[in-house]
């Protein structure tokens, strides 16, 4: 099958990240550290929209946006550093201006890669640049000071990185006095709800503890649910498809990861850089574990719990063990392409995909070995999933930057890899259903697509405004179920036609789902 070209444009790529967040957030404890949080992304909104750029991620204290002209990105990313000093904190900015891809709807390549290396580079209130960059903006009232060339991860050639120095001729402002710092920071404290604010808050606390307020989710308006709230997991009882339960992850967790094994669920939060173990049996508060930086993927396997940390430049090659025995974070234990996060597990192996280009590595967890498998170029994997419902282990591949689909034997990773096309739109999420066929979503399309078990008969199903970003996917064997993150709810489709059977509304944004072994559908929420 031929591919279509990927949609290339030109964009100026801008990271941000807070300088010594995790001794920060110690200092300041779970509740001030939110509302410090809280305050810095309204900070940096409100600076993207002043120089014209479009928030791209957040992933805890940092952000990823892009703009059109790198003058902008650059004037923008001074004033961020200076504005987030009233919170006593620091950041650190990198910038790369180039052609990028688009995948679903933000940009990629290899632009994006150079802008996050770049920013890993600097410390306290520097904003970096690379040199071609400089170049482009000269004239446009920026001093320069050469900071050397430099090998970045997972990019060819050196890179000659500048540091922004001056702005109009005046030079810019050095990073806070530490004790000013901490000055700043011992002021910031949550904010008190006011009288108008103040019932609104306590029935949100209650539905995200999923205590009160019972809302009607059948037609005939005799049903009642739990409506899940931000940072919170659900769990939707099958036999009454409905939530069962739900259950508060932490503040500002924004579970971007979800996966089932050992009677337990298990969440990456990358928002507050944490793991959260959930007991499904008791539906007890969960366990929660530091991570060393943002946690991206888990899946389980071998008794343990792996965890990739896809977002961060100190942890990108690396894929670490939570041995839930003694709650210890293990040693790096695989290496793989930098960026990688999706990860899968079954029979005695992890499958870890690489956004960032086209491999798939496979790593055998009682042997240690390693194997490699190529993707077809440019595809930039963003989900990938196991079937053992067939004699032959499958692993299917998610393509993040064309409308398809790759089927690999899990047994024999050495065999050619399978295409399926998507149609028209670009797929995000995928699941398999205990009979081997496989659903998948499109985020930018707002569409399901199911294939049967070998891959040849094909479904096309656009949701609209049924459900507006889908953005995870669970099968089971009645049903198909769709988190949808824009329109807030969760549809169940019929796996026969592909229609909408039932609708469950939520308070945030749903995403990413699973199945577990008891055929309860487990569904993360994020912030509202």
């Amino acid at each position: 099958m031929q591919r279509p070209s990927p949609r290339r444009t030109l964009a100026a790529i801008l990271f941000t990240d807070m300088v010594n967040s995790t001794a920060i957030a110690e200092e300041l404890g779970d509740r001030r550290w939110k509302a410090l949080i809280d305050r810095h992304h309204a900070i940096v909104r409100r600076e993207l929209k002043r120089f014209g750029g479009s928030e791209g991620d957040t992933a805890g204290d940092g952000f990823f946006a892009s703009f059109r002209e790198p003058a902008s990105a650059i004037a923008c990313a001074c004033a961020v550093v200076e504005a987030v000093r009233e919170l006593g904190v620091e950041l650190r900015t990198g910038i790369h201006f180039g052609e990028c891809e688009s995948i679903g709807k933000k940009p990629g390549g290899i632009a994006v890669v150079v802008a996050a290396r770049i920013m890993a580079l600097g410390a306290a209130g520097d904003v970096l640049v690379s040199s071609t960059t400089a170049e482009l903006v000269r004239g446009a009232g920026f001093g320069f000071e050469d900071r050397g060339t430099h090998l970045l991860k997972g990019v060819e050639d050196e890179w000659r990185v500048m540091e922004v120095a001056s702005v109009e001729a005046v030079p810019r402002a050095a990073p806070l006095d530490a004790e000013e710092a901490r000055s700043r920071r011992a002021a910031i404290q949550p904010g008190a709800p006011g009288r108008r604010r103040l019932l609104p808050t306590l029935v949100a606390a209650a539905l995200v503890l999923g205590v009160a307020a019972a809302v009607f989710v059948s037609r005939g308006g005799s049903a009642t649910a739990l409506l899940p709230g931000p940072d919170t997991i659900a769990r939707i009882d099958p036999s009454t498809a409905a939530f069962a339960s739900v259950i508060p992850l932490g503040q500002h967790a924004y579970p971007v990861a979800i996966a089932s094994g050992g009677g337990k669920i298990w969440t990456a939060n990358a928002g507050n850089k944490t793991v959260s173990e959930i007991d499904p049996s008791s539906g007890a508060k969960p366990r929660v574990f530091g991570a060393p930086s943002t946690p991206t993927g888990v899946a389980f396997e071998g008794g343990r719990l792996w965890i990739t940390y896809g977002f961060s430049s100190d942890a990108l090659r690396r894929v670490d063990v939570l041995d839930p025995s003694d709650s210890v974070l293990g040693p790096a234990q695989v290496d793989v392409p930098d960026g990688s996060y999706p990860i899968a597990a079954g029979g005695d192996a992890l499958w870890i995909a690489d956004p960032l280009g086209s491999t798939l590595t496979r790593f055998d967890t009682l042997s240690q070995s390693r194997t490699s498998v190529t993707l077809p170029p440019d595809t930039g994997p963003v989900d990938v999933r196991l079937s053992q419902s067939s004699a032959s282990p499958i692993v299917w591949v998610v393509s993040g930057r064309e409308p398809s689909i790759f089927r690999v034997d899990a047994t024999h990773p050495e065999r050619p890899v399978q295409t399926f096309s998507t149609g028209k739109d670009v797929p995000s999420a995928l699941a398999v259903a205990p009979d081997g066929s496989v659903w998948v979503v499109s985020l930018e399309g707002d569409s399901v697509l199911a294939l049967s078990g070998s891959g040849t008969t094909r479904v096309h199903e656009t949701l609209g405004s049924r459900c507006d970003g889908p953005a995870g996917v669970a099968a089971t064997a009645d049903a198909v179920w769709v988190s949808c993150s824009a329109s807030r709810k969760v549809v169940r489709l019929d796996p026969a036609t592909g229609t909408v059977m039932s609708r469950l509304p939520v308070s945030g944004a749903p995403g990413p789902m699973i199945v577990d072994a008891q055929g309860a559908v487990w569904v993360t929420v994020q912030g509202s």
